[in-house]
């Protein structure tokens, strides 16, 4: 009884779904990150690890603090939850594309000026097109958190990371049969594929919670101005942790660039130190881990 009483409550078996989904998605991480530079080497694993962090800001700006305000308003107003996430996808989505286009088109820019990295150019722009679907999913997220639902966010998690592991592994099959070689863009169509794919499980899931809904224009404003003044404080926490990290990932090679050593020598030692970080990772979980 007591067990049973446990497990109908949405707090536990929430937090069960949750960390069986991190920690499945985690190991599946390290072990693809093993793969990436296998196939790609320490200059692509790189210049891969350059243009990541650029994901990183733009969830910030427009999927983490419209997850966490859709969670919010959702569970204090569960009567509005439909309009409550559709203002925040139209607030997050419009963001997303400003953000792709921007990215799309200044790819260049952001890659000799900021990156200081030219062959980061087709990565950037690859990765653009990740930024739309990850707003949509986020925000289906938050709408299923407020509602103790977690297993569709952690469904939606596993699906993500094995969409694009596999996208990724597939290219690779057909590249091998090819005799071609792993390009770190390649790596980019995973992410892609497995935010669109996160996306199309989230809105095929949703779907039918909007059966008999209508949008009111008057509400719609009414909710804008509850998630706005929460998701400005909530996103400026975001971006501020996310630039610090971005900063790291971009100071390093440039820092080895004034050390003396040359771009793709520098480049190489990233993507070497990023591969040891990885392998320390998984060791340290694995010890952690109990022993089967």
């Amino acid at each position: 009884m007591i067990v049973k009483k446990y497990l109908s409550n949405p707090l536990v078996t929430g937090t069960f779904f949750l960390t069986l989904a991190g920690t499945t998605s985690r190991f599946m991480g390290f072990f693809f990150r093993i793969f990436l530079n296998n196939v790609m080497g320490s200059t692509g694993l790189g210049l891969y690890q350059l243009v990541i962090p650029l994901m990183s800001v733009c969830m910030s700006l427009c999927c983490n603090g419209f997850q966490t305000a859709t969670s919010k308003l959702v569970a204090e107003k569960p009567q509005n939850r439909q309009i409550i996430l559709i203002c925040a996808i139209i607030m997050s989505a419009t963001i997303a594309l400003l953000l792709t286009i921007i990215m799309y088109s200044n790819a260049n820019y952001i890659s000799i000026c900021i990156l200081s990295e030219p062959r980061c150019t087709e990565l950037v722009k690859a990765l653009s097109f990740s930024i739309l679907p990850a707003a949509i999913h986020s925000c289906i997220n938050g709408y299923y958190y407020g509602l103790k639902k977690a297993a569709v966010p952690a469904a939606t998690q596993l699906i993500e990371q094995t969409a694009r592991i596999g996208t990724c592994y597939l290219i690779y099959a057909i590249l091998s049969d090819g005799g071609s070689c792993f390009k770190p863009v390649y790596s980019i169509y995973g992410i892609v594929a497995g935010e669109a794919s996160a996306t199309v499980f989230s809105v095929i899931t949703i779907k039918k919670d909007f059966s008999y809904f209508k949008i009111s224009v008057k509400n719609l404003k009414t909710t804008a101005y509850g998630m706005a003044a929460l998701f400005i404080p909530l996103s400026l926490n975001y971006i501020l942790a996310s630039f610090s990290s971005s900063f790291e990932n971009v100071l390093i090679p440039r820092t080895l660039k004034l050390y003396g050593l040359s771009p793709a020598l520098a480049l190489d030692i990233f993507g070497t130190i990023c591969t040891v970080w990885a392998k320390q990772s998984r060791c340290s979980l694995s010890i952690c881990s109990p022993v089967r």
